[in-house]
């Protein structure tokens, strides 16, 4: 009977393919040197603590991820899927609806009043595409997503007049977190605000071993304004602030000096093969935020809390005209990307 065990040094080189000299024996310096490799990799994946706060990082979907200057540790994402879901591109079969979708109906999308000077000429077909998500195929999670808000939003607006900044950015968490409190995306940015880390604490929170203030909805909400403010007093902008807010100043300024360009437009048209895509996308994406948002009323200063949400159906073939009460039709009106009005109910 042949032996049923372990295989032995001289099975393992030749599952392995390590070469065999001397009488069989494994190339030892070979694996001496894959065995520190090894071990080396271990090593360096291990936190380093000094004074009790850890150093080191680590940043994969398996393991965790240790902030370089001090923080809590956390694993990589939480709380992310509604942010994937609503603001990845389109998938083919959503580009193919969507196309379908426009040929019965107008190809202007219409963005709230408010914001539709932010929204850069070459962004609209992001913007509509965003529409879309948000208003027809992913109807559903937007709907928890706002009801998720509606708890958020007072205090967002508060804080927002406080520091005079447009309401309109109320939207942001939409685009960050979904309105997540709790939210970590892989490179670590954490909260309603999707604050990094040295961020957080250049605007006054507390990122350490012990305490990360950017899971505190209110605080965080004060530094991402202060935040905010510096970008517009920095870029003179709201677009490009905007932008930066996604990308950093230092990156936004790169790309600006590098391209040659003073408005986000101008970066869109110099800089589409040099700038991530994700900066790209990302103030059309807020426009659409805001754009739904606003059609369900929870831009302006909210005098009660918003409980329920309602997102109709996509828009029908044929316009529907106001009934003689003045009240809107149930349907919304056509237009690819237009947001179907959407019913406030107040507890």
């Amino acid at each position: 009977m042949g032996h049923t065990g372990s295989p032995g040094i001289r099975g393992m080189a030749r599952l392995s393919g390590l070469p065999l000299v001397r009488g069989g024996r494994p190339c030892r310096l070979l694996c001496c040197s894959l065995w520190l490799a090894a071990l080396g990799g271990c090593m360096a994946a291990s936190p380093q603590v000094r004074d009790g706060i850890p150093s080191s990082r680590v940043v994969t979907v398996q393991r965790e991820h240790i902030p370089p200057f001090g923080g809590q540790t956390i694993r990589p994402p939480q709380r992310m899927a509604d942010v994937a879901t609503l603001w990845k591109p389109l998938t083919p079969r959503e580009q193919a609806r969507l196309a379908a979708y426009d040929g019965r109906a107008s190809r202007t999308a219409s963005a709230a009043p408010s914001v539709a000077a932010w929204l850069p000429p070459s962004g609209e077909e992001v913007m509509r595409e965003s529409l879309y998500r948000l208003t027809v195929s992913q109807k559903t999670v937007t709907r928890r997503v706002l009801d998720r808000a509606a708890d958020l939003l007072p205090m967002i607006a508060s804080v927002l007049e406080e520091h005079a900044l447009p309401p309109e950015l109320a939207a942001l968490p939409l685009v960050e977190s979904a309105f997540e409190p709790l939210a970590v995306s892989h490179a670590g940015a954490a909260g309603l605000w999707q604050l990094m880390p040295v961020t957080a604490r250049r605007f006054g929170l507390i990122v350490d071993a012990s305490r990360d203030e950017r899971f505190d909805p209110r605080k965080a909400t004060e530094a991402a304004a202060r935040y905010l403010r510096w970008l517009n007093g920095c870029f003179k902008d709201w677009p490009l602030a905007l932008a930066a807010y996604n990308c950093g100043e230092g990156a936004m300024k790169t790309f600006l000096r590098r391209y040659g360009a003073t408005t986000l437009e101008g970066l869109y048209a110099a800089g589409r093969d040099g700038v991530p895509r994700e900066t790209l996308r990302f103030v059309p994406q807020f426009v659409a935020a805001a754009t739904v948002m606003t059609a369900n009323g929870q831009l302006a200063p909210p005098r009660e809390t918003t409980r329920a949400t309602t997102l109709p159906a996509p828009a029908p073939v044929r316009k529907k005209r106001a009934s003689a009460s003045g009240r809107a039709p149930t349907s919304p009106p056509e237009g690819a990307g237009t947001v179907p009005a959407m019913r406030r109910i107040s507890r």
